[in-house]
């Protein structure tokens, strides 16, 4: 029997506090009232190619539930399953994904790969969605202008394990993104992607980073050109986030508010404390500075601390940040890797750290923390919250 007399919008809170599949599977048997709430939440998220025909089916008897799925996870399925992929992709009522996850695509993008359509038909099916994110991992030899096409489809895009297609014949000085685009804000780079960023700081990608707000790079490739992409959007850029790998400068940065730096204690700090200090120096509207190192074991504290957070090189450093006229904090984060001991060691990193840098300490804008990097990777991984910590 229906509860006619409850407000749906009560019923719906209540459906969406079920966190178990046979719960809401339930309570689409349970009558009208909890039937599409129920359904929304289990249908809000499909991965292909998984049951690929039965999607299909779903899809043509009831057309009403693609509008249901905002989460859309895509493999690269075996060849005699790419057909029934692309049907799904060209099914006409599906155009309410917001999250697109493209997963270990490999060498689907491939000019030369045996169904050469599907690289159409997924930009066709992209274009016609609502997206706020889309996601690329593991994905070769795709061609520069399909990586400058994704550019254009959501306003946040991340690459991990992407490399570009080299000589592949077809100029970028003709390209140009498709009209009423969603403008590229939020842009990561992860490790093993570093073809991508070589690619957009060249100027025929400027179109492509014209509106760049964010930009993360979490490259382990010690020359990696993440300076130069930064250069070349340096105008619009409001948060970085970046390992300091080389000894150079970053450009003048007006409108930046937030920047994180990864370092490695076991190297001198002269490099990334420069570039620290003109990041401070260049960017008036800055508000929030993190370091965040990398795991350090007990071995890399007693070898490193010393020539890390000695008193001289950090004072310049100090007297900028207390003389910055936005007032920023500086956040010191730490990832102890499980040591056992680590309380005695971020007690000592703490009173290192805090003498060093007297004049934000006594004005309470310097912050200590401790971190967990392995954790914030997999979120990354994810696709979720990538600026917050």
């Amino acid at each position: 029997m229906e509860s006619r007399w409850l407000p749906q919008e009560l019923v719906d809170a209540i459906v969406y506090e079920l966190d178990d599949v046979d719960s809401l599977k339930a309570c689409t048997l349970a009558g009208s009232m909890f039937r599409e709430t129920s359904q929304r939440i289990l249908l809000r998220s499909i991965t292909l190619p998984q049951n690929l025909k039965e999607a299909h089916t779903c899809l043509e008897e009831s057309p009403h539930v693609a509008s249901y799925i905002t989460l859309l996870i895509v493999r690269l399925p075996p060849a005699s399953d790419i057909a029934s992929l692309q049907q799904i992709l060209q099914v006409a009522t599906l155009m309410n994904v917001r999250k697109c996850v493209l997963h270990r695509m490999h060498d689907g993008f491939r000019a030369s790969y045996h169904t050469p359509a599907l690289t159409a038909t997924l930009l066709d099916f992209l274009a016609r969605q609502p997206l706020h994110e889309l996601h690329l991992s593991i994905a070769t030899v795709v061609p520069p202008t399909v990586v400058l096409r994704l550019l254009s489809m959501a306003p946040c895009i991340s690459f991990y394990r992407v490399s570009v297609e080299k000589d592949g014949g077809t100029s970028l000085d003709t390209f140009r993104s498709p009209p009423n685009t969603p403008k590229l804000e939020d842009l990561v780079v992860e490790t093993g992607a570093d073809d991508v960023h070589k690619l957009l700081a060249l100027p025929q990608s400027k179109s492509c980073t014209s509106t760049l707000r964010r930009f993360s790079v979490y490259s382990l490739d010690y020359l990696n050109p993440s300076v130069q992409l930064i250069c070349a959007a340096a105008s619009t850029l409001e948060h970085i986030q970046l390992h300091i790998r080389v000894p150079i400068l970053p450009p003048a940065l007006p409108l930046l508010r937030s920047a994180k730096f990864f370092v490695i204690m076991d190297r001198q700090p002269a490099h990334w404390l420069d570039f620290v200090s003109a990041t401070v120096s260049t960017s008036p509207l800055l508000t929030d500075i993190a370091l965040s190192f990398t795991p350090i074991s007990k071995e890399t504290w007693k070898d490193g601390h010393t020539r890390f957070f000695d008193r001289t090189p950090l004072a310049p450093l100090d007297t900028a940040l207390a003389a910055h006229p936005a007032r920023p904090t500086i956040r010191w984060r730490v990832d102890f890797h499980h040591e056992n001991d680590s309380a005695d060691i971020f007690a000592e990193f703490t009173t290192t750290v805090e003498n060093a840098m007297p004049k934000m300490r006594e004005e309470k804008r310097l912050v200590l923390e401790r971190y967990n990097r392995f954790a914030e990777r997999t979120r990354r991984m994810m696709g979720y919250a990538r600026w917050s910590g």
